[in-house]
Formats: structure tokens, sequence, C-alpha cells
């Protein structure tokens, strides 16, 4: 216990200790991000949230040697602790990341961009693209813990008869819709043959009928719409839902997103539209809060794999320009504080066409 006859601990002291820790944060995320992503994509995070576990309880694991060097690891950075019969549980703070581990495999899904980054640099971009896979695996789990239960409120009581979800990944936001409006008709589309086949494989395994699955751009409306059943076409309430969408096609030019929004207008004059995207944030912004915000992160590897995201500002002026009504808005991880710049890292908007 520190008293008056304790001597101060110099600025300096503290300065390099502050420094020390800022590095050893940069270089553990090169660790610990695959390792978090490697236990979410063989099913093992679901199973160490429950209780506690030893390396015995996961039989799909081959090497249970690697498994246990994992975990001690893990028990090094505090997101496991040790139990008194030599297994592990999960600490406070290993809760708060594994419940997010598809943050982590979206994250990884992006991994060759910063392995060949020196090439990138030189030129030499042929053949660097992201894991398909891992992406739709990461995006399904990180959305439907985050975004996917605002729509429901969104909605209240109302059920829509059919839902098309572009960009549909794994499906997941397509079996939380069947859920919460069980009879729905289904239309899941996405340009990735691995995406489609994936979320309508999951759909039919739950039971669910009444599915379509349509391999295409969501940008090209006329090509998926040409493939939506009639009866559904002309059918309401229905519902167009796209996550995180948008910024894969827009190039960064809001004309582009506006031309596409008239587009699904002429072509489902009927539908209402679920809009989930991220923002651009200024990079002085995140530089005062870059410690409790990913998107640096986020933006540098959607600018290396040329997608366009758009600022805050700038979705605001595509809603003045669009023939919809902003309705329903849940604004995530808002960076800045009151009486400051602040603006949202991500948003869901609900609009109605008028």
């Amino acid at each position: 216990m520190s008293s008056e006859l304790d001597p101060p601990v110099p600025v300096v002291a503290k300065d390099h200790q502050k420094a020390r820790g800022s590095v050893i944060s940069l270089l553990r995320g090169f660790f610990s991000s695959p390792t978090i992503a490697a236990l979410a994509e063989l099913g093992l995070v679901g199973r160490m949230l429950v209780g506690p576990f030893r390396v015995e309880d996961f039989p799909t694991v081959v090497d249970k040697r690697v498994l246990s060097s994992v975990f001690i690891y893990l028990h090094s950075l505090n997101l496991l602790e040790g139990m008194p019969d030599g297994g592990y549980g999960v600490t406070s703070e290993g809760r708060t990341a594994f419940k997010r581990s598809g943050a982590f495999l979206l994250l990884f899904s992006y991994r060759r961009y910063f392995e060949n980054l020196a090439g990138l640099l030189n030129g030499q971009s042929q053949g660097v693209t992201v894991d398909r896979l891992h992406n739709v695996l990461g995006s399904g789990s990180l959305h439907s813990n985050k975004f996917f239960p605002v729509v429901w409120e969104m909605f209240g009581g109302a059920r829509p008869a059919a839902v098309i979800d572009l960009g549909c990944g794994d499906g997941q936001f397509l079996t939380n819709a069947c859920a919460e409006w069980p009879g729905i008709s289904i239309v899941a589309v996405d340009l990735s043959p691995i995406a489609v086949e994936t979320a309508l494989k999951g759909l039919e395994t739950a039971g669910h009928k009444g599915l379509t699955g349509i391999v295409e751009s969501g940008q090209n409306v006329a090509g998926w719409v040409a493939h939506l059943p009639e009866a559904l076409k002309a059918g309401a309430p229905l519902v167009l839902s796209m996550w995180f969408v948008a910024h894969e096609f827009s190039g960064g030019d809001p004309q582009t997103v506006i031309r596409f929004f008239r587009e699904v207008r002429s072509a489902l004059p009927k539908a209402d539209i679920i809009l989930g995207e991220i923002a651009a944030l200024p990079p002085e912004l995140l530089a005062k809060h870059h410690e409790s915000s990913i998107m640096p992160e986020l933006l540098l590897f959607h600018d290396l794999s040329r997608q366009g995201v758009l600022k805050w500002e700038t979705w605001h002026y595509v809603l003045c320009e669009i023939p919809y009504s902003l309705v329903g808005e849940r604004l995530f991880d808002v960076v800045g504080k009151l009486g400051e710049q602040a603006v949202p890292s991500s948003f869901v908007w609900h609009l109605k066409p008028r």
C-alpha cells in the first residue's frame, strides 16, 4: 500500500509504460485474432461459453496438444481462467471477446491483403481476394447478435409476406426472419454461389419452405428481379434487406447508390427496405478514439479491397435523393462525445417507399 513516504512514479516512466502497452497491443493482434477466428471457425467457441471445459471436451479436434497450447495462451491473456480440476473457464473479459468471435472471423477473412501488403504496394494485386467462407461465417455471427434484433423492434407486430436478402451471406438473417415471422417466403441473393448454397441448405435443414436462391450481384437490380417469382413481385408487404452491401458496389460514389434505390423503387414499388451500413469516419476523429473503435481496421481493409464506404453526411444526402422515407433508425458505436463531432460507426435504417 502506498504512503506519503513512497517516491512518486516519474512521469517519464508512466509515459514509457503506456507506450510499451500500446506496442504490445499492436503486436498481440497478430496472434490473438487468428486464434479466436480459428476457434470460431471450428465451432468451439459455443461450447467454451457454456461452462467449464477441458481439452478432452472437444472430440472434433484431432491434435489435442495444439488445443492445449491455445488454451494456455488464452489463459495468459486473461481470456480463460484455470479451474481446480485442470480445466478452464471463460473470464468476463473472455466472454466479451468470444461472444464477438464473428468480428474476428470477419477481419481474418481479409488476411491475404495484409499478408501481401508489400506486393500491393508494389502493384502486385493479382490473386489477392477476400476469403469468402470466413467472411460469410463472420458476418452472419456478428450481425445476428448486434444488428438483426433491431429489425424485429422496428416492425413490431407487423409481419411481411416475403423477405429478399441482398448479399445473404450464410443466411443467418433469413434464418432469424423465419423464426420471427413463420411462413414467410424467402429469397436469398448473393454474388457468391457458396453463400447462396450455404443459406438455402441451412434454411432447408431447419424445415423452412418457399425458398428461392439467386446467384447475382445485388447491384444488378434487373438481373435478380428477373428471377423473382411473379407472385412475390406483386405481393405486399415485402421487405428487401441489405446488410453491408451498398459499400461493396458504390465505388464511393453516392450517385451509384441513389440510382440503385431508384431502380429498386421502380421494380418493387411496394417493398420496404432494411439497410444496414457502416460509415467512413474521419481519421482525425478516430485518432482521438482509436482505443475504443475498430473502425481504423475496418476502413483500411475496405479501402484495400476497393469498397466504397460513404461518409455519414453522404448517407444523409442519399436519403434526400431517393424515393423513400426514413421511418426507423438505430445508430451503433457512436464515436465522439456530446458537444463535439460524433458519428455512428454503423447504422440500420428502415425505409418505406413514398
